[in-house]
């Protein structure tokens, strides 16, 4: 399996890039595919934006890393159908777990709830900590399962003010 590497900048560009052209790599993902992967120059890898689009590239430097893209793959189409995962907190280890599997199966949005039962009690600093951890965490399993969409995870919330923000039903 070729290996994937997610690459932020390429979804805030306004036309797609040309291939061809090198693309510098930040360092988490330099890291992880020079470090973690060892890959060095001339290997083949793929690099997506976290919606839904795909490109083959080449390793094409390791100081600075860049890869220069080769072409254009097939862009993962829309979901037909939009699903979203709402969970309250659980401890870190269960909620990671539960979050990647989320991600593996293809949720479109996760909602991190706090109930009154919940063990784990998050404010401030410490959930928008947590929030970015699995952010991290979404973009690792994504690369894993081959999904080029990435779903978005919502502030940590109470149960109870995200149910007043449910459409009514009809």
């Amino acid at each position: 399996m070729t290996p994937r590497i997610h690459l932020p900048a390429l979804a805030d560009q306004p036309a797609p890039p040309v291939p061809s052209d090198p693309l510098p790599l930040d360092e988490p993902a330099a890291h992880h595919l020079l470090r973690v992967l060892r890959r060095g120059i001339g290997d083949e890898i793929e690099v997506f934006d976290g919606q839904g689009r795909c490109w083959r590239a080449q390793v094409a430097s390791t100081k600075p890393a860049t890869v220069t893209l080769q072409a254009a793959l097939p862009a993962e189409p829309p979901p037909r159908l939009r699903l979203g995962l709402a969970q309250c907190l659980s401890t870190a280890e269960k909620m990671d777990w539960t979050i990647e599997k989320a991600v593996e199966l293809g949720v479109s949005h996760i909602v991190p709830l706090l109930s009154a039962r919940s063990v784990v009690k998050l404010d401030g600093a410490r959930a928008e900590k947590r929030v970015q951890h699995w952010q991290r965490l979404v973009v690792a399993a994504a690369m894993q399962c081959g999904r080029s969409r990435l779903p978005e995870i919502a502030p940590i919330q109470p149960v109870g003010t995200w149910l007043a923000s449910l459409p009514a039903p009809q």
